[in-house]
């Protein structure tokens, strides 16, 4: 859920998964596309990779400048000299160059594009290296980024995984200002420590209750503190602040596992409107959120293993889908139709407002009578009624009574047996 010029919208990653695409990654992500829906689930924009890209990374769309232009990783493999590793025996050897590109959401212009390669030496890697030897476009992935985000002042932020490393970009002339992490940090910290991180963000002082300061940075991230390079016990949701005239990092705020240990992949933290931070902690399928205080105020999980979140987002969304979305079934049992008891079952998939549903028989052409209002629960409400008639509809309620939507009118299925 993003910010497109005033208004919340959805945007995501679809990618494809065909047995006979080349697998770029080893994890079967192929080409694919970033999407932007407004509040009715209507596709507004599609956000395209370069052709030369083979596949649209999965790791981020941000939506940024208001709407008008968006955020996304890049991916290509090249052969180059990789003698700077000291190998004895290979100088050269197909290396994943990563970067990102600013994309004009309504020409699908670039704005802005950047490479790791062009920056960021093979040496600052802490991934094992392999692959060398391709073929393309299977690579030594030594870079990784994750996520990407930009300052109101137009620089960037880059999170890359496999260096343990945050960039902070010139959004003027592409240099790196400042890596915190990694071997070459520019700042000097011994309780900022953080490995196989993800999702940095720039925060606004006013949004951590601070006065700005000149020279002071804030920004977030998620520590997996994953993989054999552990620095901590738990993964946490951590603000830093920066002194950039001491060159000082600090913990500003660290916000420790609730179910204690790490998570390898994944994850996020978002600090939000009334300062609390939300944290999705990664393949651990579990979601938290603590008060300014550090307190845990709620928490969340799927119901099954089976199922993971990259990342976990919360904002004030209202939506309101297509009435072609509005799903009524309905079904009648007993021995006879003298005898029957109906039950229905209706969704709106996507719909925030609804409040209740108000059923109704259709015993003819022009004859509708209510059988009840039930407030809706979850994802699917139902009703159950006796009697039977041929059809029924229901109309969705807001929450003053107003009506939402009308369905469209559902034959009841009966048993077989009825003549």
């Amino acid at each position: 859920m993003q910010t497109k010029n005033g208004s919340f919208v959805l945007s995501g990653i679809q990618v494809g998964l065909k047995a006979d695409d080349v697998d770029a990654y080893g994890d079967g992500v192929t080409r694919g596309q970033g999407l932007v829906l407004n509040d009715a689930y209507e596709q507004r924009t599609v956000v395209s990779g370069p052709a030369e890209m083979h596949s649209f990374n999965m790791h981020e769309l941000k939506i940024v400048d208001g709407g008008q232009s968006a955020l996304h990783i890049l991916w290509k493999p090249e052969y180059i000299d990789v003698s700077e590793l000291g190998l004895p025996d290979r100088k050269a050897g197909w290396v994943g160059n990563m970067g990102f590109r600013e994309v004009d959401l309504e020409s699908g212009n670039t704005v802005f594009e950047w490479w790791s390669l062009d920056h960021v030496p093979l040496q600052e890697s802490s991934w094992p290296v392999s692959k060398l030897e391709g073929p393309a476009p299977t690579a030594w992935d030594y870079f990784h980024a994750d996520s990407i985000d930009k300052s109101a002042n137009g620089d960037y932020l880059l999170s890359a995984r496999h260096t343990d490393c945050i960039y902070k970009i010139s959004g003027q002339n592409h240099s790196v200002l400042w890596r915190l992490g990694g071997r070459t940090s520019s700042f000097a910290s011994d309780e900022v420590q953080f490995a196989r991180q993800h999702d940095a963000r720039f925060v606004e002082a006013e949004d951590l209750r601070q006065i700005p300061q000149i020279g002071v940075e804030y920004m977030s991230l998620f520590d997996n503190s994953g993989d054999e390079y552990e620095v901590a016990s738990a993964s946490s949701a951590l603000v830093i602040k920066l002194d950039l005239l001491e060159t000082v990092a600090t913990s500003f705020r660290r916000l420790m596992s609730p179910e204690e240990g790490t998570t390898r992949i994944s994850g996020n933290s978002q600090i939000l409107p009334n300062g609390n931070t939300l944290t999705c902690w990664g393949a651990r399928s579990y979601t938290s959120e603590h008060s300014v205080e550090g307190r845990l105020v709620a928490e969340a999980s799927f119901a099954s293993d089976r199922f993971s979140n990259y990342r976990t987002y919360k904002a004030a969304w209202k939506a309101s889908p297509s009435d072609a979305e509005l799903t009524l079934k309905c079904f009648a049992w007993g021995t006879s139709v003298e005898k029957a008891t109906t039950v229905c079952y209706v969704s709106w998939n996507g719909a925030t407002e609804v409040d209740s549903w108000d059923f109704y028989r259709q015993d003819g052409e022009d004859h509708d009578s209510s059988v009840g209002v039930v407030t809706r629960t979850g994802f699917e409400t139902s009703i159950q009624y006796r009697g039977y008639s041929e059809f029924a509809l229901v109309k969705a309620l807001d929450s003053v009574g107003d009506i939402l939507a009308t369905s469209r009118r559902a034959r009841v299925k009966h048993p077989g047996q009825w003549s």
